[in-house]
């Protein structure tokens, strides 16, 4: 019984034995693939080059240079400049090629960080997202094209902005701590600092200077329902609806605003007085 249990389980294993050595199947070390003939290689499609390995005559897995470690670089043309740079990691065809000292740098996308050099603690993630930032740091892109002009200049000035979404930030150049959140939010702005946009296509018209804030799809339009309490800002841009004024001024103006125009009301009955009083002693006369 249990031999024939055996002979059960063995006839599946032979027939895949045989179709493989059929079709040319071989067991493959490190580094090398079987050819497209379905027949034993005998050159290897790809295998250990100087600069790491080849697919098709093309370098696709980067042994990231430099003196130091801690990078990982996949792609054709990634990461193959680097000297000192350290912990990168750049995926995708020619992501962080540039890269020479800059580190803590993640690019993801074809392109993404491609002409950086120094610039540290950027993140990419896109086709072309921060393709032309050199030096800037702390720069968060995620989305095809996002700051994609970011530090074009090498200026370094445009750090510490976020763009998410398609060309988000686009023609960013010299501009900080900008945040763009959505569709082209924040398009035209080029060396605004603190500016905020949200929404598809949010943001100034032309460049502007910051701290500016720009919401789509908010102007003109109603809210439904009743009862909506007023919103107000307090002092560190926090939104909320208690000690907003009914009028929409400030609550802390209200008491003073009140106190002014009893003042006036006084003294217009004064004058009132003081002209009626006047006006009996020209009549006496």
């Amino acid at each position: 019984m249990k031999l024939t249990r055996m002979n059960h389980l063995a006839k599946p294993l032979i027939a895949v034995g045989l179709m493989a050595a059929a079709l040319g199947y071989v067991s493959l070390s490190y580094g090398q693939e079987v050819s497209t003939t379905r027949t034993p290689a005998t050159t290897p499609k790809y295998d250990n080059v100087t600069t790491g390995y080849k697919i098709g005559g093309n370098v696709v897995l980067t042994m990231p240079g430099g003196t130091t470690g801690d990078n990982t670089a996949v792609g054709y043309s990634a990461f193959t400049a680097n000297t000192t740079g350290t912990a990168n990691t750049a995926v995708g065809n020619s992501a962080l090629t540039s890269n020479t000292t800059g580190y803590l740098n993640t690019a993801t996308g074809y392109e993404a960080l491609t002409w950086n050099t120094e610039g540290a603690n950027n993140a990419a993630f896109g086709w072309q997202a921060l393709v032309n930032n050199h030096v800037a740091y702390r720069n968060t892109a995620v989305g095809n094209e996002a700051l994609h002009n970011n530090d074009i200049d090498a200026a370094d000035l445009g750090n510490y902005n976020t763009a998410v979404g398609w060309q988000t930030l686009f023609y960013n150049q010299d501009g900080a701590s900008n945040t763009g959140l959505g569709y082209q939010a924040c398009l035209n702005v080029v060396e605004g600092n603190n500016v905020t946009c949200i929404g598809a296509n949010a943001g100034p018209s032309s460049d502007v200077t910051g701290p500016a804030t720009y919401i789509a799809n908010v102007y003109g339009q109603p809210t439904t329902g009743s009862g909506n309490p007023l919103v107000c800002i307090s002092s560190d841009g926090l939104l909320g609806t208690t000690g907003c004024a009914s009028n929409g001024e400030r609550a802390g103006l209200v008491r003073p605003q009140q106190v002014q125009i009893h003042d006036q009301a006084r003294r217009i009955a004064e004058l009132e007085q003081r002209l009626s009083r006047l006006e009996s002693m020209i009549g006496k006369k």
